[in-house]
Parts: structure tokens; C-alpha cells; sequence
């Protein structure tokens, strides 16, 4: 569980100076995590944000010693544009799960960012990005390749062509974590590679990610992370 993982980490070390939220899923059919989530959102989103809520008094903690540089990187995509309309997010889950895969996935990420520019906002002395990866060539189309058989043969004739291959994938994240501080700045949205993006309209929404930071909150409170 991500409670475990957690603290797996801090019983090893008492230091921590990147976290990069980096799993996900995507367009995947519908389904609830164990706590009631759909699943999309439930992982990409609510799963980072506890991860990284767990682990914030390491990294606070690491970010107050001498020459540290801590950085938190959450990957997103530029599919945070599929997010339902014209909320942005669907904070009723009966709502979301009306909606179908892509704009589940598209609420998903818009999360990642939004979650972002509050961590950028709460906590200073560490800085915090959202990157989008690129289109890459991975097994996350896997589920969308078993129920869609053009996508399946399109992805496998022509994603050789117009998809990056993994490694070209990492480059944005790598840059996010290790670039220098100068030009990382903390609470962007970036694009490849170090491209600096203001995203969709709902990207840009203090209120909306303040409301979405609340809202989370609450939902950690209640299962007793508080």
C-alpha cells in the first residue's frame, strides 16, 4: 500500500531530496479503487498526493539542511485539456464516473497540476513541477489497445513513427529533477524538454486548485491521514 511504502522509505532513510510521483494509468475502463475512487483519479491523483503527504517531513526536514535542493517532479500530460467540462473537476464521484475514460484521465491530470501549484504555493523552500512526458510509446496504451482495435494497429503501425521512444520519455522528468535551480521553477507546467507551459484555463485556477487541495484534505481526514 502506499501507507507501507511510505514508511519502507523512512524506516531506510531519513533523507529525501527528490520525490517523483511517476505511476498512472490511462483511459482505462471503469472502476473504483478499495477506498471508492475511480480509478483513475483515484491513482493518479489521490494515490501521488497521499504518497506525497506521507513523505513531506522527510523532504522538509532534508530541505533545511545546507545546499539542499529539494524537488518534488509530478508527472501530468497535455491530456489535462480532456478534463470534464466546464468544471475542470468533478468533485461529486457519481458525476465522474458518468464521464467516459479519456475525460476521467483528463480530470486525472488536471489534479496533477493543480496539486502542483498548491505544493509550490504551501511549501516554499521546496520546489515543486508538473511535466508532461511526451507522446510515448508504452504499455500504458495497453487497456485501450484490448477494447479498440483501430487504436491497437494504429499504435502498432504508425507508433514506431509519431511516438518517442521510452528513454526520449524520461528526458523531461530527468530535467525537472536535476536541472538547474535557476531554471526549474517551482509551481510550472512543463512540456518537452524544460519548456515552460501556463496549460488549459483550468490549470491557471487559483480557486480551483485551492478548492481541489481542500477537498483532498478532507478526504485524507477522513481515513484517518491527518
Amino acid at each position: 500500500s502506499i501507507s507501507a511504502a511510505a514508511e519502507e522509505f523512512k524506516s531506510q532513510s531519513s533523507r529525501l531530496d527528490i520525490l517523483m510521483n511517476n505511476a498512472g494509468i490511462m483511459a482505462t475502463p471503469l472502476a473504483e479503487t478499495e477506498e471508492g475512487y475511480e480509478s483513475q483519479f483515484g491513482t493518479n491523483h489521490m494515490g501521488h498526493a497521499l504518497f506525497t503527504k506521507l513523505l513531506m517531513p522527510t523532504l522538509l526536514k532534508t530541505a533545511e539542511e545546507e545546499g539542499s535542493d529539494v524537488r518534488i517532479v509530478n508527472l501530468t500530460s497535455e491530456g489535462h485539456n480532456l478534463a470534464p467540462r466546464p468544471q475542470g473537476i468533478l468533485f461529486d464521484e457519481a458525476e465522474l464516473k458518468k464521464q467516459g475514460p479519456w475525460t476521467r484521465y483528463g480530470q486525472s491530470k488536471l489534479a496533477n497540476i493543480l496539486f502542483t501549484k498548491e505544493l509550490a504555493s504551501r511549501y516554499p523552500s521546496i520546489t515543486s513541477v508538473a511535466i508532461h512526458p511526451g507522446v510515448i510509446l508504452t504499455d500504458l496504451y495497453a487497456s485501450n489497445q484490448r477494447s479498440n482495435v483501430l487504436l491497437k494497429y494504429g499504435v502498432m503501425l504508425l507508433g514506431p513513427l509519431f511516438m518517442a521512444d521510452i528513454p526520449t520519455g524520461a528526458l523531461n522528468q530527468l530535467w525537472a529533477a536535476t536541472g538547474k535551480k535557476t531554471e526549474v521553477v517551482t509551481g510550472n507546467y512543463y512540456t518537452p524538454v524544460g519548456a515552460s507551459s501556463k496549460g488549459s484555463k483550468w490549470a491557471q485556477n487559483k480557486n480551483l486548485a485551492q478548492e481541489l487541495w481542500a477537498w483532498t484534505e478532507k478526504e485524507f481526514a477522513s481515513k484517518g491521514y491527518s
